[in-house]
């Protein structure tokens, strides 16, 4: 998925796969923190600029597939 609004979260495999261990069990906002302790930022971090990491599926992908980790810069969440 190529969406400049929506970065995938990492390329490290093994940073994806800590994220998806905690992913079911906190909020979006809470994932994106733990994110941001492992070192993971969005482009344009800043302090008024903190978008969420969210699980998202691309369009015509079955939502059985565990589906990317994205920081959503759509987002005017704060």
């Amino acid at each position: 998925m190529s969406n400049p609004d929506m970065p995938v979260a990492t390329t490290d495999s093994a940073l994806e796969a800590r994220l998806r261990e905690r992913a079911d069990e906190l909020s979006s906002r809470e994932l994106t923190e733990f994110a941001h302790s492992l070192g993971l930022y969005p482009p344009g971090y800043g302090e008024d600029f903190d978008p969420p990491l969210v699980l998202t599926w691309p369009p015509g992908e079955d939502f059985d597939s565990e589906g990317l980790l994205v920081w959503d810069l759509r987002s005017d969440e704060d």
